[in-house]
């Protein structure tokens, strides 16, 4: 089997001689069946064609040539992380059923494909959180979009991501220093310590840069603005931080916002 993306974008199936089987959306979603090798392509709710990741031999971006796939040798994770990353746009659903988390989770704030806003300003010191319902899954990246970054020789900040329990107490933070080395427009990943969630999970997200030195300069990522998401911090905020690692609590410091930024939490 090979899965290919054709110039409008949709994805086609074919057989291992390029003999045509199906066509797929790219706005499917996609999940792993509990016996972890079937991926099931799922379209307004209803199963649309399932992907046997044994039977996958090559994929495919057109004009590129084909990559090829040894299932012998690469994991089901790495076909999903493939056809997450260059065939479909929604956030996979990477879990296991009655098994708990043995599989990363994949989790966006909002799917990057829905917004124009890929070049909003990150202002120093102050951070943007939401509430966001996690998956069952492992997770121990983040991913974010930078569009610009103007800072020349000696200026430097830190971009922070942390994660909150319902109580707003932090359980995870990753960190990466700016400077005028940082390549835009790029997508860049940090790890975190892992996160195993063994249930659907509410946590909040808190994403935004501080630390700024050697002057003022533009960091610009993607962002949607919510409605209805300022009328309550316990749904998006922001909260001032200006020096330093983020607080371990949160509680009492958040202000009712409608502004969030794009991350996308993932495991390997």
């Amino acid at each position: 089997m090979k899965i290919v993306k054709i110039e409008n974008q949709n994805i086609i199936i074919t057989d291992d001689l390029d003999n045509y089987v199906t066509c797929l959306q790219p706005t499917a979603r996609l999940e792993v069946k509990g016996d972890n090798d079937i991926i099931k392509v799922v379209q307004s709710g209803v199963v649309v064609y399932e992907i046997d990741q044994s039977s996958v031999t090559a994929t495919r971006v057109i004009p590129s040539p084909e990559i090829a796939y040894d299932p012998n040798t690469q994991s089901i994770n790495e076909l999903l992380e493939i056809l997450s990353n260059d065939f479909f746009y929604n956030p996979i659903s990477k879990t296991t059923i009655n098994f708990g988390a043995t599989f990363g989770g994949v989790h966006e704030t909002f799917p990057i494909v829905n917004t124009e806003n890929i070049d909003q300003p990150l202002p120093n010191g102050i951070f943007y959180g939401s509430r966001q319902n996690f998956a069952v899954g492992i997770y121990s990246q983040v991913e974010f979009y930078l569009a610009d970054n103007t800072a020349i020789l000696l200026e430097s900040c830190q971009l922070r991501f942390a994660i909150y329990d319902d109580a707003f107490a932090k359980i995870r933070e990753a960190s990466m220093l700016i400077n005028s080395g940082t390549v835009t427009p790029s997508l860049y990943s940090i790890p975190f310590e892992q996160l195993t969630l063994n249930s659907p999970t509410t946590l909040y997200v808190l994403f935004g840069r501080n630390d700024e030195s050697g002057g003022f300069f533009t960091l610009d990522s993607a962002r949607v603005d919510v409605s209805g998401g300022a009328v309550s911090p316990d749904i998006v905020f922001t909260m001032a931080n200006p020096i330093g690692e983020l607080p371990n609590d949160i509680s009492l410091l958040r202000l009712a916002n409608d502004r969030v930024f794009y991350n996308k939490i993932y495991g390997l």
